[in-house]
């Protein structure tokens, strides 16, 4: 699945019920983190080289000319340049044992291995661009939060300040009032101020150091249904974990294949026109050589080639290993999460807003004391918190989950609000 499909669907999973009149979404920040990233240029340069690599791995041995001189500047006869013999030979060395097709290999296993390796950096580059997202989307979320306690606040500030006005309080209840508004209103700013931070960092993915793009494009509030731990086991051999160390184990088989071949010795053959001095004849020269194979047969190098094998093997069933501690991870929390999200949504919050509603009813009315409404706000204000908390969790365990998988849970998994 290419990462625009991923980038995409995830849009979906964060499209806003009610969204501003411009509002950036996903899919075109990825378009511009793709025009621009570092990291994509590096990738694109790898590629490059190891198709080059493969390219030069098909080219054979070059052919040799070769002139010689003999039987001059020596005594007698031999004294003149007009009496030596000339030689032209050509030569070429013909390999054996398969040598440029383990090249070829070798080549192209490299080759798929860094086509892996671009697949997973541009997965990481994106996750990272999905999780600035969530981040943003939740820093907004705190934000509305904030003002909506502090408008709380604030009523039960006036409030407050009739029952002084009326005799029913004393100038401390008051004062405790206006406190706990000026601290809802600190929260405010301070989540205004995580906001932009958010924002920096999600711009900062493709250039805006000033965070001057639009508002972001997004709902928290939409859940994943949670697939079944079979249905995440089955994607594992598609995951990019796997697929890049199987493809490293690839390439090790291509090394063994590569040094069992070049252990075989390769025959160069020459021929050519020699130029008899002292007859002025002519007459042709052929050669044939091959390499003794006495002291060096190759078969350390087999046997590292071989040892790498064993190595890249092991990694990948470790990978695996890990991969499954790392999905089981990401899918509990993706799990417990939405269970905290419903859960929070359905019973908590209506609880803890009819509390509250009760509780500055029975305040305005004399039957609860100053104290007992910020008790019961201060739940209120908890689970609020949690809830946001809970929505955060469940998207980010969303990403990771797929990011862990190469591919996007939400296309089967997306729920409306439940």
């Amino acid at each position: 699945m290419t990462p625009k499909i991923r980038v995409a669907m995830l849009a979906g999973a964060l499209a806003l019920a009610l969204t501003p009149a411009h509002a950036l979404t996903l899919d075109e920040a990825w378009q511009q983190v793709l025009a621009g990233h570092p990291a994509l240029a590096a990738s694109a340069a790898d590629l490059e080289a190891r198709q080059a690599r493969v390219e030069q791995a098909g080219r054979g041995l070059n052919p040799e000319l070769e002139f010689e001189v003999e039987n001059f500047a020596g005594s007698g006869g031999f004294s003149s340049f007009d009496d030596a013999d000339l030689t032209l030979l050509l030569s070429q060395t013909w390999e054996r044992g398969g040598k440029a097709d383990s090249r070829r290999a070798l080549a192209n296993a490299e080759l798929e291995k860094g086509r892996t390796a671009n697949e997973l950096a541009l997965l990481t580059l994106h996750t990272d661009l999905a999780r600035s997202w969530v981040e943003v989307l939740a820093a907004r979320r705190r934000v509305a939060q904030a003002d909506t306690l502090t408008a709380v606040a604030d009523r039960d500030r006036q409030a407050v300040a009739r029952r002084v006005a009326a005799g029913a309080e004393s100038r401390i209840a008051s004062q405790r009032a206006h406190l706990g508004w000026a601290a809802a209103r600190r929260e405010g700013d301070r989540a205004r101020e995580a906001l932009h931070t958010a924002r920096l960092r999600l711009g900062a993915l493709w250039g805006d150091d000033q965070a001057a793009y639009d508002p972001v494009e997004g709902d928290l509030e939409r859940l994943m249904v949670v697939p079944t731990w079979t249905e995440v086991l089955d994607r594992i051999p598609t995951s990019p974990v796997t697929r890049l160390t199987t493809a490293e184990l690839a390439g090790a088989r291509a090394a063994v294949e590569l040094a069992t071949s070049s252990g075989a010795v390769d025959l160069t053959t020459a021929a050519g026109l020699r130029r008899l001095s002292g007859t002025d004849d002519y007459a042709f020269v052929a050669a044939v050589g091959i390499p003794l194979a006495v002291r060096n047969t190759n078969r350390d190098a087999q046997r590292a080639a071989a040892a790498d094998v064993v190595r890249f093997d092991a990694d990948v069933r470790a990978a695996e290993v890990s991969l499954k501690a790392e999905l089981a991870d990401a899918w509990g929390r993706l799990s417990s999460s939405r269970a905290d999200a419903v859960s929070i949504r359905r019973d908590m919050l209506p609880a803890a807003g009819a509390a509250l509603d009760e509780a500055r009813t029975a305040y305005s009315r004399g039957a609860y004391s100053l104290t007992d409404v910020f008790a019961v706000r201060r739940t209120w204000v908890e689970w609020q918190l949690a809830h946001v908390e809970a929505l955060t969790l469940h998207h980010l365990a969303a990403v990771d989950l797929a990011a862990l998988l190469g591919n996007d849970i939400t296309e089967i998994s997306l729920e409306d609000r439940p």
